[in-house]
């Protein structure tokens, strides 16, 4: 029989390799990521979508690993440990500012907000005369035409994504933890 704490310890890599997938890569369509905040069921459904494909992946990896390793894994602590995680990451994707209000909460109102693309900025380039002019900034639309679009250009590196994602790596050591102990 393995120990409580080699379960856990198994989990918890398995789990926070698997989140890296299914959180990036196979795990969430584009209109899921794009809609899961949205209001209503829409938003909902989106959310829900994702949370499914996410935890089937994160099911999946957990059933290979206790018959791979023979952790012994009972089925109350797999559906308890997956369940913790499926509600968690729910709860976080589904309203984008959860986890900024929490952040607020602990003392740190700024760094959600770090590396998030400006609105309404303005950038303007000097002429040789000295002039300044402002600079037009668009992005190419999905018919080919020109659209406004914000100077700035959204990434993987803002503050919001470092929080989503230290919330969701905690919430999986939960996770892998109730599995291993029930």
């Amino acid at each position: 029989m393995t120990s409580k704490a080699a379960k856990f310890a198994a989990l918890a890599a398995a789990l926070y390799a698997v989140h890296q997938v299914a959180d990036h890569l196979t795990g969430q369509t584009d209109p899921q990521a794009a809609h899961k905040c949205d209001p209503g069921p829409d938003g909902t459904r989106a959310c829900l979508g994702h949370v499914l494909q996410y935890t089937a992946h994160t099911a999946g990896a957990v059933l290979v690993l206790n018959k791979a390793l023979r952790l012994g894994i009972t089925p109350a602590g797999f559906v308890v440990g997956q369940a913790v995680s499926a509600v968690t990451h729910y709860w976080a994707d589904r309203d984008r500012g959860r986890l900024a209000r929490l952040s607020a909460k602990l003392g740190s109102p700024v760094f959600p907000s770090l590396g998030k693309p400006r609105e309404n900025i303005r950038a303007y380039v000097k002429t040789s005369g000295g002039e300044e002019l402002p600079v037009h900034v668009v992005s190419i639309g999905k018919n080919g035409a020109e659209e406004p679009t914000s100077f700035d250009n959204p990434s993987l590196g803002t503050g919001g994504y470092a929080i989503d994602q230290a919330w969701h790596i905690g919430a999986l050591a939960l996770a892998a933890l109730a599995t291993a102990l029930i």
